[in-house]
């Protein structure tokens, strides 16, 4: 003989309150752990970035009238960045900079200065801890004349 067994309203409302009660739970903490594992900063001075905005529009608008461009490349030892103008000559005598940084997670940043080894063509030595990617932020400027800024993304193969 089979038990039966009848689903009543008491069932139902007890099976509801169970399952939402650990839907709420699940979320509810990885609500807390997103909170508290990210400041919800990504700059050490947010405020200043932000005064400085309207600065930051002007040299991108500069930068675009200059027609500027830049190639980057490179590998576990070595950077390789190559400077043309908006005819797509290249630029010599550029002060190079250049700081590398993962994309996400890590605070590690890395700055280069990069020396020319031909009219156009920047070198540095490499030597980043991990392979993967790497986002490279270029700043370029001729001793007293137009500068250039761009953020480009390099994968460093294992």
């Amino acid at each position: 003989m089979m038990d039966e067994r009848k689903i009543t309203g008491r069932t139902v409302l007890i099976g509801m309150v169970l399952f939402f009660g650990v839907i709420f739970a699940v979320n509810g903490t990885f609500l807390y752990l997103a909170i508290d594992t990210w400041p919800g900063l990504s700059s050490k001075q947010p405020y200043r970035q932000g005064l400085d905005h309207n600065n930051i529009l002007a040299g991108a608008d500069a930068q675009k009238k200059l027609g500027w461009r830049s190639v980057v490349s490179g590998d576990a030892s070595q950077l390789d960045i190559t400077m043309t103008d908006k005819a797509g000559q290249p630029i010599p005598e550029l002060v190079m900079k250049v700081i590398i940084s993962r994309p996400v997670g890590s605070e590690e940043q890395y700055t280069m200065a990069l020396t020319e080894k031909q009219d156009g063509s920047y070198h540095t030595p490499l030597s980043l801890p991990l392979p993967g990617r790497w986002i490279v932020d270029i700043r370029a400027s001729h001793q007293n004349g137009p500068s250039y800024r761009l953020s480009h993304e390099l994968i460093i193969k294992p």
